[in-house]
Order: structure tokens, then C-alpha cells, then sequence
């Protein structure tokens, strides 16, 4: 019986594990597979060399120009040619790194310029791998001084093609190999030496394009590195019918009515905003990194004026002045309208009220126009006067007052 490999091992606890999750065990019994076909192989480096090579063209389908496989289609199919790799490696006893350009994903800058333990170790659970070795901590230190580029994306690939001498074809999501001689004889020489510190080295310096340590933030930087894709609609028909309890019954018939597809828009597509236009303005999706270059994300169909506080506000105090001065006019128009009303129904009382110094709706006024309506404001006058003045007034009051005064005896 053909002995478990470690990594098989560290994979068959979390397949045993009452706590992993559903797509954890999923990935762990992957990698028990794909280590079992490796050590079936034996030590026939040719079966295992070509093993590996169909791997990695399967696991290159995600990186093809148009390329389409999921994440975990390709992590799956890099478990298998890492196991291929792993056992030849284990037969010609040679460290993983030695020969190769080979650094290892999740290598992302820390805010202090060094290279983040923590994003290596996200990237290395879900495939099961020990930490980085001697070579590929070199090459992670080689690859960050003299690749060239404001990412880590970018300085692997320029390091690649220009130190190691490869080439990226984008038919088959592939590097091809280049002459290596002058590369392996460079990595010869740095092996001898010590081995860097990547978690203590400040790699500032060798991103200039970026201010501070020209990094991506630690584990922000797995996912900024990642070129954005807006995400591809998925089809959500079925979800027509969940609430119609069966697509046979008399309610899930009606969910198939035109009216009800167009309402859900074609295999759901009504119900992903994220996959198209939404009304978005772009000042909200095309942010600047600091201190590097704008990245546009761009939805169609947005629409400016949603997002312009300031003009909104403009038409707001703009409505509530209209409103104002309508307002006021139509106050204006009613108290002209009570004022010809009650000038048609006492004729002659406004002149006279002038004269005393009176203003229509006062209450003097009003007090004035209730002694006339009880006839005193003529037997007040034969007593004072034809000319009114402010004495006369002053008179009149008091007639107003002994008329209360006798009113209060005889009640």
C-alpha cells in the first residue's frame, strides 16, 4: 500500500473535521485524490511529468484570453499538478523554487514595506501547503527588487519575461520558457548567499510609483491586485416559481406569462443590478489609488443628477420661495377681497375711519366698527363734532366708556 504523502494527511484532518465547512472538505478530499493518482504514478518521472503538464492545462482555462472556469475548478486542478510536482520533486530531491521562477501566490506588500506572513498563509490553507522555502523566499526577494512595475502583479510578470526570459501566451493562459541559462546561473549565486528576511525587508523603495511602502494593504492587496471583471449575470429563472410553491400549479403557469418574464427580465437579469447599468454616478466608481493611476469601473446608464446634492438642494429652496410668494399673494388677494366686501356694507365707514387714524383689522378698528354698528357712532359725533381729530377720538372713547359703564347698571 502506497504511503500518504503529508499533505494528504493535512488534508484527510480537515475532511475529518466536525467543523470545516462544506466546500473545505470538498477541497480536502480533492487533494487526498489528486495525491493518491501522484503516488500511484511511482517514481516514473515521465508519467508524472506528464500528468502535471495536462494539469496545468486544465488549471490554465481560467487564464485564457475569454477564459470562464471558476476559482475553485482551478484551484482543484493545481492541487493536481501540485501533487504531480510535489512527488517528482520528492524522487529528485530537489526544494521546491530551485530551477524555476516559482515564488508562490499571496505574496502582497505590508503598509511598513515588508511581505505579509498573513496573505501567504490565506492563500496556502485552501490548498494545503506548508509555508514558502529557502528558494522561493529568494525569488520573492529577487522578483521584488528587479521586477519592474507599481504591483506585485506587474513585477512578477516583468520579471518573468525579462530576468527569466519566458513569454505569456494568451491562447493558452500559459508562460512558454524561454533560454534560462543566465537566470539559473543568478539564482545559483543568490542561494549561496543568506537567505532574505521578506517579513523583516522594506520593499518601498522598489515601488516608486506608489506612495508609502507602494503596497496593496495587506490582505486588500489579494483582491486589488485581481484586474476587475464586472460579474456575468447568472441564470435565475427558476426563481420565478419560488413562490408559486410548483411550476405546474395555476400560479407558477401565470409566472411564465410574458408580463411576468419581462418583470424578471430575460434569465433573471432584472434581478443582478450589479451586472448592468443602475444609475450609478461614476465620481462614486472611479476612485483614485492613492498615488497611482484612476481606475474606472464604470456602469452604464448612470445618471448624474441623482448624486448632485447641491443642485438638489438649490431646487428645494428654490420650490419653498415659489411657495412663499404664493402664499403671500393669495393672502393679499383675500384681504383686498374682505376689504371691498366690507367697504360695499358700510359705505362711508372707511373714509371716516381713515380720518380718525384707524387701520382696517385692527382692533381698535374693529372695536370702532362694532360701537357704529349699535348707533353710537353717530350720537358720538353730534356731540363732538363734523371734524374729527385725535382729541376727537380721545372723546369718543370715553363715550364708548360711560355707554360700558351704563350697559354694566342696567344688566
Amino acid at each position: 500500500m502506497a504511503k500518504r504523502t503529508a499533505r494528504a494527511k493535512r488534508a484527510a484532518e480537515v475532511a475529518r473535521s466536525t467543523t470545516a465547512t462544506k466546500a473545505q472538505k470538498q477541497a480536502a478530499r480533492n487533494v487526498i485524490k489528486a495525491e493518491k493518482a501522484a503516488v500511484a504514478l511511482g517514481s516514473d518521472i515521465g508519467a508524472l511529468r506528464e500528468a502535471r503538464t495536462g494539469a496545468m492545462d486544465a488549471r490554465a482555462e481560467r487564464f485564457k484570453t475569454g477564459g470562464t472556469q471558476s476559482l475553485a475548478d482551478t484551484i482543484a486542478e493545481a492541487n493536481k499538478a501540485r501533487a504531480y510536482a510535489d512527488a517528482m520533486r520528492r524522487i529528485t530531491e530537489r526544494e521546491k523554487g530551485v530551477g524555476t521562477p516559482y515564488t508562490g501566490g499571496g505574496v502582497v506588500i505590508e503598509d511598513d514595506g515588508s511581505v505579509s506572513r498573513a496573505a501567504q498563509k490565506a492563500f496556502e490553507q485552501p490548498r494545503f501547503m506548508l509555508g514558502p522555502t529557502a528558494a522561493q523566499k529568494t525569488n520573492i526577494d529577487w522578483m521584488l527588487r528587479e521586477g519592474a512595475g507599481d504591483t506585485v502583479r506587474d513585477k512578477r510578470a516583468t520579471w518573468r519575461k525579462d530576468v527569466w526570459g519566458d513569454t505569456w501566451d494568451d491562447k493558452t493562459g500559459r508562460w512558454v520558457k524561454g533560454d534560462r541559462t543566465a537566470a539559473l546561473e543568478t539564482q545559483k549565486g543568490l542561494l549561496e548567499g543568506e537567505i532574505p528576511n521578506i517579513y523583516s525587508n522594506d520593499y518601498s523603495q522598489y515601488f516608486p510609483g506608489v506612495k508609502g511602502a507602494g503596497s496593496k494593504g495587506g490582505l486588500g492587496g489579494i483582491i486589488r491586485e485581481t484586474p476587475y471583471t464586472r460579474p456575468a449575470p447568472k441564470d435565475w429563472s427558476n426563481l420565478r416559481y419560488t413562490y408559486a410553491g410548483s411550476p405546474e400549479s395555476e400560479l407558477g403557469q401565470v409566472t411564465q406569462t410574458p408580463a411576468s418574464r419581462a418583470m424578471f427580465g430575460k434569465q433573471g437579469r432584472a434581478l443582478q443590478p450589479w451586472t448592468g447599468g443602475q444609475g450609478v454616478h461614476a465620481s462614486l466608481l472611479n476612485y483614485q489609488v492613492p498615488g497611482g493611476a484612476g481606475v474606472d469601473v464604470t456602469y452604464s446608464g448612470g445618471n448624474p443628477s441623482l448624486f448632485d446634492f447641491n443642485q438638489q438642494q438649490q431646487q428645494q429652496q428654490q420650490q419653498q420661495q415659489q411657495q412663499q410668494q404664493q402664499n403671500l399673494q393669495n393672502l393679499t388677494a383675500l384681504n383686498q377681497r374682505n376689504l371691498a366686501a366690507h367697504q360695499a356694507k358700510y359705505q362711508g365707514h372707511s373714509q371716516q375711519a381713515a380720518d380718525l387714524g384707524l387701520s382696517y383689522g385692527t382692533p381698535a378698528y374693529n372695536q370702532w366698527i362694532a360701537a357704529n354698528r349699535q348707533g353710537m357712532i353717530d350720537q358720538g359725533m353730534k356731540n363732538i363734532g363734523d371734524k374729527y381729530t385725535s382729541k376727537n377720538w380721545i372723546d369718543y372713547q370715553g363715550l364708548l366708556a360711560e355707554q360700558e359703564a351704563l350697559n354694566g347698571k342696567t344688566e
